[in-house]
């Protein structure tokens, strides 16, 4: 038998640079060949990452919106899940989440309207204070790893700010 990643879905073996799937269900990613993530499942609740990287480098995000996703740290990570948010902030044990009210989704997209660009569910927003960023989940999966193992003390300390620096680097240079 092969070694390797297999598709979540058909149990085909996939390169290791393979694409995702979402299981809505379970909120989890699972691993997709090709076949399974261009062809709908039979199953609706599993649905395509995409693979799309937008910079909103003009909006930055006001005070207002901070005091809406109640995150204290100057980054936020917003999915749409169902009529509302879900809100991860960073935190030595990983991402903190919290759901918002749908409400708070639409202050958010009157303030930037951008934002209404999202695919609820397989795409979030990646907030913080010198621009934001849409991306596919599992690069919020990507980032959350990284901070958690590069965290140190209270604010994260200089290995975590060294992560981000490179992850937002690699999110610009996508995004072109």
């Amino acid at each position: 038998m092969p070694d390797g990643p297999r598709c979540g879905i058909c149990s085909a073996v996939i390169s290791s640079r393979h694409r995702h799937l979402l299981d809505e269900s379970r909120r989890a990613l699972v691993c997709g060949c090709p076949g399974c993530h261009a062809r709908p499942a039979s199953d609706d609740r599993i649905r395509p990452v995409p693979d799309r990287y937008l910079e909103f480098p003009g909006e930055v995000a006001a005070q207002e919106t901070w005091d809406d996703l109640r995150v204290p740290a100057g980054l936020a990570i917003v999915t749409r899940v169902g009529q509302g948010l879900v809100v991860c902030g960073p935190g030595p044990g990983g991402a903190v989440e919290s759901e918002l009210p749908g409400a708070v989704w639409d202050r958010l997209v009157a303030r930037h309207p951008a934002f209404a660009a999202l695919s609820p569910g397989v795409e979030a927003l990646v907030v913080r204070r010198a621009g934001c960023f849409l991306v596919p989940i599992d690069a919020c999966y990507e980032l959350a790893a990284l901070l958690r193992s590069s965290w140190r003390g209270f604010d994260g300390g200089q290995g975590a700010r060294g992560s981000l620096t490179m992850f937002f680097a690699r999110l610009q240079a996508r995004c072109r």
